[in-house]
């Protein structure tokens, strides 16, 4: 009897100082979140999963563009940017030199977002977006875009990092500024995610002459097109296109986004906030 108790003592004993050293034991890393080993659940807790399957990556980025300019016609034919890549995010910006009627409907996965008719300059822009296949040609025809042969210019920018599905925008915004107004800006509203690229069109009606004319973007804007200058040096009034962008690295308001031209004149402003993927 006193041997058998003797066993019993011996093997609990192993057993508490198996289940000791259990306790012991460290967890040397139970995650990685963005690059950084995490210990504890409770470091864990804070992961922010961003809504609608985008956001909190790298900010998209700008790749490069094309211009097309046309003349007399309600079926331009555009020039596509080089070195197409699937998922990028193209963003068009039509002009015209009268007040035109996009009433045609767009070429392929091309949707209409925004269009300013801008009156006492007698011309009007309107913005476009696709998401790329990686398999566009040099160029792409727009049948019919137009109710009437209109005179202007198109302008592509792309971006690559973006959402890979849904709409890459995370917000967007439009105004217009008077004629004495020399300092075109927007106010876009509050991003909801962060890391968004805001890409900022800028459209300045010309009074119908073949003047040059400069825009400079307020510090911290990228500046990506200035086209300054109007179609083929014909002096049509089909207004002048600048394009820039900026990173805004947390979630919340844009602010006051824009620039000054070198002289007061009628202008359109959007702003697109691109989501990362």
């Amino acid at each position: 009897m006193r041997l058998l108790f003797l066993l019993i003592l011996v093997g609990a004993q192993a057993l508490a100082a198996e289940i000791a050293t259990r306790d012991t034991v460290s967890i040397s890393t139970i995650a990685t979140i963005d690059g950084v080993a995490k210990t504890s659940l409770s470091t864990v807790d804070g992961l922010t999963v961003p809504s609608g399957g985008g956001g909190g990556g790298s900010p998209p980025t700008y790749i490069n563009g094309s211009v097309t300019d046309f003349s007399s016609t309600a079926s331009p034919t555009l020039n596509n940017p080089s070195s197409p890549t699937a998922n990028d995010i193209w963003l068009l910006t039509i002009t015209t030199d009268s007040a035109h009627d996009t009433s045609g409907t767009p070429p392929g996965d091309w949707e209409e977002l925004h269009q300013i008719n801008i009156t006492d300059g007698d011309s009007s822009s309107t913005t476009f977006w696709k998401r790329a296949s990686g398999s566009e040609g040099a160029t792409e025809a727009w049948p019919n875009i137009f109710a009437a042969s209109e005179v202007g210019k198109a302008i592509i920018v792309v971006y690559r990092g973006c959402k890979t599905s849904g709409s890459p925008f995370n917000t967007s915004a439009t105004d217009q500024s008077p004629s004495s107004e020399g300092q075109p800006k927007a106010v876009g509203p509050a991003t909801t995610t962060v890391n968004n690229c805001i890409a900022v069109v800028i459209f300045a009606s010309d009074p119908g002459s073949s003047t040059t004319r400069s825009f400079t973007f307020d510090v911290g804007l990228d500046s990506r097109v200035n086209l300054g200058t109007t179609p083929n040096g014909s002096g049509n009034a089909n207004g002048y296109i600048f394009i820039a962008d900026k990173v805004i690295a947390t979630a919340g308001g844009t602010g006051s986004l824009g620039g000054s031209l070198d002289a007061s004149d009628t202008s359109a402003e959007f702003l697109y906030a691109l989501e990362p993927q």
